[in-house]
């Protein structure tokens, strides 16, 4: 992430912000995938069934969607109090 490799915000600070982003991408290709397959090899017949089977990882957005309004409010400090942030401003607070 060139957050980390520009070290632009601390680790905790990504974290903050960033939470379970990258669980969760994970959890959506593998969604993405059981889909495709569900449509492609069993003609949509099991698409509940992929929901289904992953609806524990699911409960995992409630993590990221309690944490929206703090990691808001983490982005627009750090972006406020580091002249490096400014002109990434934009694109970071698009990717909450």
């Amino acid at each position: 992430m060139p957050l980390r490799e520009k070290k632009l915000l601390s680790e905790p600070v990504i974290n903050a912000i960033f939470s379970n982003v990258t669980i969760l991408f994970n959890l959506n290709k593998l969604l993405l995938k059981e889909l495709t397959e569900s449509i492609t090899q069993r003609n949509g017949d099991t698409i509940g069934a992929c929901f289904l089977r992953l609806a524990d990882y699911l409960k995992m957005y409630s993590q990221y969607c309690t944490n929206q309004p703090s990691a808001v409010s983490t982005l627009m400090e750090n972006i406020n109090a580091n002249p490096r942030l400014k002109g990434s401003s934009t694109s970071l607070a698009t990717c909450l």
